[in-house]
């Protein structure tokens, strides 16, 4: 009796918190003017456009109702959102997304996954196991996107009835899900067609364009990856994410960032669906999960970039939904291992959230005396995910190149530990009210970027974590990463998965001690705040880019790369003209080379001896320096910012340079077409060539 006295005043004292916590929460971000800030990302149309879709979704489900067949707003709400993603990314990035996931499907049934196995976590396994093999694969050249078709294909064909069983039980769990919860399944295919906008978006973000699309275009190129460490320093850092969006290009025919962005967001979906289904059971709840993961502000901002942390979250999600249930590793060892592998293939700070998952499935091992689950579940994790690593200490004697360097001592980059600076703040009592609040003191965001979501919902969250055993562990899991994690460096998007996590934990929380109308009001309102807080995650939603969009078409995207990374319209305007060619980028504030396809190179840090060759050279005003510098390097075209030195204007006059194209200030100068140069800094920096293709020399 006492205990559920103790029980009910608990979950009384609960659900007064979570009223208070969202209006104190809600009245803090309208004061602080979060929301009119914000707003102007979404103006000039997008805005009235989604309003108009919410209102025809309530029409559409009251008449599908009257009319006995509920649920055909949430049909027509995902029809529209294929359609936005089909019409401004292309049929080929809709189409190599739909082959990718019919690969995955087919690799991943080849694996169990336990009982009652979900197709989105087959869809992870199997993608975990592709990504593994292409990476091995990447310094080959057999990477035309011809033999990946016929290999797709191939796959496809053997593996057809697996993959349609697949098909059909995404097909049945969503008919059901709009049939018993019609308005819960249209709220979420209404939040994540909203969440799908940042795929019409070209690839805008700096480090896509500094770094990450640079596998992409080598592997269109020339079919194998140079792993130049040299020109990039990134070049052989875990590259789970940037090999799966190199074989959706490789698919499509050209860069389709889209591609696995629309999968990396159905996946993050699906995973807190099956986290919330793990912890409570109730379809309404994992429905209203899943709506406020993909209400999130960082996940919208994550269908905008190939950064990883957004498939780190789909990964954990989907992790601790399989270990909030029993981890059998007699039978489903490789199959986790995968995941771990994945983790560790998408970046190597993910220890952070594997150590402790391994230690208690490791502690399950002991108890159990699944010793050899054990063993094969580690063996599968290191040859998922361990491509980068060996190929790292392959290139540079260090495997996390460019991590811990003042241990390893790679010659490729000073002896120092690579941590950047501006984000070393600390930690204080106020930090999960400034995440909020103060966003800008954790990454380039605005206030308001790490969203509503955890903050109202941490009443819930404890509720949860007291009442259950499996809540509780996953709720100190992702407490116990995300601290450890922000103790190292305070950037927002880095504890984005633990965020997902207790933000999933505190949905069930809150379903848990709400009643069942503040419940089905609360929620919806919750979404919509964090939707509208979106553009707060980064300047190129604050410049409403939907708006050209709209107005002018899929045809805006080409505008949208020149009048935002000028420094890359340029390039690529330039070798489509002389693909022959190579261009130095001396706009060391701009070091977008990545679309270069190779043939393009940075004087900013990421090439560590061309940056020093820049600093040298700039201290000459005469200009012999640069000269020299340009002679050495044998470039044809350099991208020219307005602030260059006198010394590198004097030089490039000298040598006979002229400006052939301007962007937004940014020129682009070359030689003559009858003196051009011999480009010298592919060749010697082709570390793929140099060691692993010595036939090809």
């Amino acid at each position: 009796m006492n205990q559920q006295v103790l029980r009910s005043g608990l979950r009384g004292g609960a659900e007064f918190l979570l009223v208070l916590f969202f209006v104190v929460v809600g009245y803090a971000a309208w004061r602080k003017g979060l929301f009119p800030a914000s707003a102007n990302g979404y103006l000039g149309g997008y805005l009235q456009a989604a309003l108009a879709a919410a209102a025809g979704a309530l029409l559409v489900n009251l008449v599908a109702a009257r009319s006995g067949r509920p649920g055909g707003a949430a049909l027509v709400l995902g029809f529209l959102a294929v359609l936005g993603v089909a019409y401004y990314c292309g049929l080929s990035a809709l189409a190599a997304a739909a082959l990718l996931l019919a690969v995955s499907w087919g690799v991943g049934s080849l694996f169990h996954t336990g009982s009652g196995s979900d197709p989105w976590l087959t869809s992870l396994v199997g993608l975990a196991v592709v990504a593994a093999v292409v990476g091995w694969l990447l310094p080959f050249q057999v990477h035309d996107g011809r033999i990946h078709l016929a290999a797709a294909v191939l796959l496809v064909a053997w593996r057809r009835e697996a993959i349609l069983e697949q098909a059909r039980a995404v097909a049945a769990g969503f008919g059901q899900l709009r049939r018993k919860h019609p308005w819960w399944s249209s709220l979420l295919a209404g939040v994540a067609g909203f969440a799908s906008i940042a795929l019409w978006l070209p690839s805008l973000n700096y480090d896509d364009n500094a770094a990450h699309l640079g596998m992409v275009g080598q592997l269109l190129e020339g079919g194998y990856y140079r792993l130049d460490v040299s020109s990039q320093v990134w070049a052989v850092a875990p590259w789970a994410n940037n090999v799966l969006h190199s074989l959706a290009a490789l698919l499509a025919g050209q860069e389709s960032r889209a591609s696995m962005g629309l999968l990396w967001l159905l996946l993050g979906i699906s995973g807190a669906y099956r986290l919330a289904l793990a912890l409570d059971g109730r379809r309404e709840v994992a429905l209203a999960a899943a709506a406020v993961f993909a209400s999130h502000p960082l996940t919208v901002y994550f269908g905008s970039t190939m950064q990883v942390d957004g498939c780190v979250a789909a990964v954990v999600l989907h992790l601790a939904a399989l270990l909030a249930g029993r981890c059998d590793l007699s039978r489903g060892a490789l199959a986790i291992g995968a995941l771990f592998g994945l983790l560790a293939g998408l970046k190597a700070s993910n220890v952070v959230y594997a150590l402790p998952a391994l230690a208690w499935i490791g502690w399950q091992a002991l108890r159990h005396r699944q010793w050899w689950g054990l063993a094969r579940l580690v063996v599968a994790a290191s040859v998922v995910g361990g491509s980068s690593y060996f190929y790292a200490l392959l290139v540079t004697g260090n495997p996390v190149f460019p991590l811990f360097n003042s241990i390893f001592q790679s010659p490729y980059m000073p002896p120092v530990d690579f941590l950047d600076t501006r984000w070393r703040a600390g930690i204080d009592a106020s930090l999960l009210w400034d995440l909020t609040f103060h966003s800008p003191r954790f990454g380039e965001h605005a206030p308001g970027a790490a969203g509503l979501a955890f903050l109202v919902l941490l009443p819930g969250c404890i509720y949860a974590m007291s009442c259950s055993r499996a809540a509780c562990a996953v709720g100190l899991w992702a407490l116990a990463s995300g601290l450890l994690l922000f103790a190292q460096l305070q950037y927002l998007r880095y504890v984005f998965p633990a965020l997902a996590l207790l933000g999933t934990v505190g949905v069930v929380g809150a379903a848990g001690c709400l009643r069942r109308a503040g419940f089905a009001a609360g929620i919806p309102l919750l979404a919509a705040a964090n939707l509208a807080l979106a553009p707060t995650t980064i300047w190129i939603f604050k410049e409403n880019p939907w708006q050209a969009l709209l107005l002018e078409g899929r045809g805006a995207r080409t505008q949208l790369v020149a009048e935002m990374i000028p420094q890359r319209a340029l390039i690529e305007r330039y070798l489509a003209r002389d693909p022959d060619t190579c261009v130095l980028n001396s706009d060391t504030s701009a070091p977008f080379v990545a679309g270069g396809k190779g043939r393009a190179h940075s004087m900013a840090w990421y090439d560590q001896r061309l940056k020093l060759a820049k600093e040298w050279a700039d201290e000459d005003p005469s200009g012999e320096r640069w000269r020299e510098v340009l002679r050495a390097t044998g470039t044809s075209g350099i991208v020219v910012p307005a602030e260059a030195s006198p010394g590198q204007r004097a030089a490039m006059q000298a040598l006979g340079y002229v400006p052939v194209d301007r962007e937004r200030g940014v020129e682009l100068w070359s030689l003559p077409g009858n003196r051009q140069g011999e480009c010298r800094l592919g060749a010697v920096r082709d570390q793929a060539r140099r060691i692993l293709q010595r036939n090809n020399r």
